[in-house]
């Protein structure tokens, strides 16, 4: 699925990043002061590389290390949540 998340984000954003929701920003001031949320839950994470995009913020992608606990890959995520969240941010993107 991050694959599928990758193409989505470099087609719909137009942004080429390696990882889109790993949940991980890292603003300068006035970067964070200018970039506009309106969206919630986890549509929030394409509609900040939307910004970065409109707004011509440099970006550079740090890697970073994900350690699941026993806990959390017992839970999973469904790969339906992909898709509510792709159709979350489109709607967004369209009703303001």
């Amino acid at each position: 699925m991050l694959k599928a998340a990758v193409i989505f984000t470099r087609i719909v954003s137009r942004i080429a990043v390696t990882d889109t929701h790993n949940g991980f920003r890292v603003f300068s001031r006035s970067a964070a002061q200018a970039i506009r949320i309106r969206q919630d839950r986890m549509a929030h994470a394409s509609e900040i590389l939307d910004e970065i995009r409109r707004l011509g913020l440099r970006f550079r992608e740090a890697p970073v290390t994900i350690r699941y606990s026993a806990a959390t890959l017992e839970k999973g995520q469904s790969s339906w949540n992909a898709v509510r969240i792709a159709w979350q941010f489109l709607v967004g993107k369209v009703v303001p």
